[in-house]
C-alpha cells in the first residue's frame, strides 16, 4: 500500500530472456493494465525518450554484482499518450544456483515532483528578473532625481549666503536654510536607494586601498559629536594601535558611521556607546560597536536587515530614516568578504561587530607592499 500511494513499483530484470517482472504499480506507471505482469526490454524502451534510450540500455546490461545502487532517470510517453519522468534505483543480484546477476529495482513516477521543481524554477526566475527590473528603475528614477535636486540645493547656498544681496526679510534666508536642509536630506535617502540598486544588482564598486582603520573610526566618531554631546550621551572609543587594512576606505567609514549613528540614535539621552577594534591573526579585524539603549529582539534583528525596513515596538521612540543603513552596511561589508553581526536584547542594548577578514589585514612589514 505504501508504494502505491507513493507511485513506486517493483520490478526484476532477467538479463538472459530480456525480460521485465512487473508489480502492478510499475505496470502502470508505464500506462500498461495492471495484470500486465511482464514487458520486454524492447517494449519498454519504445516508450522511453530517444535520447534516454541508449544510457537506460547500458545501466540494464551492466550485470556487475559488486555495482552498488544504480540510479538513472528518463522520460517515457506512455502507452495512453501521456508524458512522465521515471526515477528508478536498482542492484544486481546473483541469482541462487547458477549464480547469474538478474538486477532488481524500482520505478518512481517523478513527474509530480519534477513539475513543483520546474514551477519553482520558473518562480525564482520571475523573482529575479522583477528584482532586477526594481534595481534598475530604482537606479533610473535617483538618477532622474539628481539632477534637479542638485541644482535646488545650488541655488538654496546662493540665497543662504546672500550673494546678490541681502534679503528683504529675514525670514528669506531661514527659508532657504530649510530648503537645503530638507535637499540634502533627500539627496541622502537617493544615495541609499542607489546604493541598495547596486548592492541588489551585485554591482557594488569597491575601490581597495591601504588605510588605518582607528583613523576611520574617529574620523565617524568626530562626525557624530554633536548629537553625543546634544544628547548628553557619552562615547568610548577603544582604538589601541595602528590598524592598516587593505578595503574600501570610503564604504568601510559609511558602514561606521551608519552603525555608530544608530548607537546615537537609539541609546537615549544620558546613553553610552563603545567602539573597540579587535584583532585576531586567525579571525581578522573586528570593529564593535555597543549601546546601552532600547535593544531588539530576534525578530525585530531580522527585520531591521531588510532594505525599508524599522523596527517599532513599545520601548521605541519615533525615529527618522529610511531603514536601508544596515541593510547598505551589510551588503558593504559582504562585498569585502566579511560579515555583519548584531547581538541585542530588548531593553537591554545593542552590539553590533563588523568583522573583516584576515586578508584585509595588513601587517605592518607588509604595509606599501600590496598593489591596487
Amino acid at each position: 500500500m505504501a508504494l502505491a500511494a507513493g507511485s513506486i513499483g517493483t520490478w526484476i530484470f532477467d538479463p538472459v530472456l530480456q525480460i521485465f517482472d512487473l508489480d502492478a504499480q510499475s505496470a502502470t506507471i508505464f500506462g500498461w493494465p495492471t495484470e500486465a505482469t511482464t514487458a520486454s526490454l524492447a517494449a519498454v524502451l519504445r516508450l522511453v525518450n530517444k535520447d534516454d534510450r541508449e544510457r537506460i540500455t547500458e545501466a540494464i546490461h551492466a550485470n556487475d554484482t559488486t555495482t552498488p545502487t544504480k540510479r538513472f532517470e528518463f522520460a517515457v510517453r506512455t502507452s495512453t499518450g501521456e508524458m512522465r519522468h521515471v526515477a528508478a534505483r536498482a542492484i544486481n543480484v546473483a541469482k541462487p544456483g547458477d549464480g547469474k546477476a538478474h538486477m532488481v529495482g524500482v520505478f518512481h513516477d517523478a513527474t509530480d515532483q519534477r513539475a513543483a521543481e520546474q514551477r519553482i524554477m520558473l518562480a525564482q526566475a520571475g523573482a529575479e528578473r522583477a528584482n532586477l527590473a526594481k534595481s534598475a528603475f530604482l537606479a533610473n528614477m535617483s538618477h532622474e532625481l539628481r539632477t534637479p535636486l542638485n541644482s535646488v540645493l545650488g541655488f538654496s547656498e546662493i540665497l543662504m549666503d546672500e550673494l546678490f544681496g541681502q534679503h528683504s526679510a529675514p525670514q528669506y534666508r531661514e527659508y532657504a536654510e530649510l530648503i537645503h536642509r530638507s535637499g540634502t536630506h533627500l539627496l541622502n535617502v537617493i544615495n541609499d536607494i542607489l546604493d541598495v540598486s547596486r548592492i541588489e544588482a551585485g554591482a557594488l564598486d569597491i575601490d581597495p586601498s591601504e588605510f588605518d582603520l582607528a583613523e576611520v573610526i574617529a574620523e565617524a566618531v568626530k562626525m557624530v559629536e554633536f548629537h553625543v554631546e546634544k544628547r548628553s550621551q557619552r562615547i568610548v572609543a577603544d582604538l589601541g594601535f595602528e590598524t592598516i587594512i587593505y578595503a574600501d576606505r570610503r564604504l568601510i567609514k559609511q558602514v561606521v558611521l551608519n552603525i555608530l549613528s544608530n548607537a546615537v540614535k537609539f541609546a537615549g539621552d544620558g546613553g553610552n556607546i563603545s567602539v573597540r577594534i579587535d584583532y585576531s591573526a586567525a579571525l581578522g579585524v573586528d570593529v564593535v560597536i555597543t549601546d546601552d539603549g532600547i535593544g531588539m529582539t530576534e525578530r525585530d534583528i531580522a527585520m531591521v536587515m531588510m532594505p525599508f525596513v524599522q523596527v517599532a515596538n513599545s520601548m521605541t521612540r519615533d525615529h527618522e530614516g529610511t531603514g536601508l543603513g544596515l541593510p547598505i552596511s551589510m551588503g558593504i561589508i559582504k562585498a569585502h568578504e566579511g560579515n555583519l553581526l548584531i547581538k541585542s536584547g530588548l531593553g537591554e542594548g545593542t552590539a553590533v561587530t563588523i568583522s573583516l577578514p584576515a586578508s584585509r589585514h595588513m601587517p605592518k612589514q607588509q604595509v606599501s607592499q600590496v598593489s591596487a
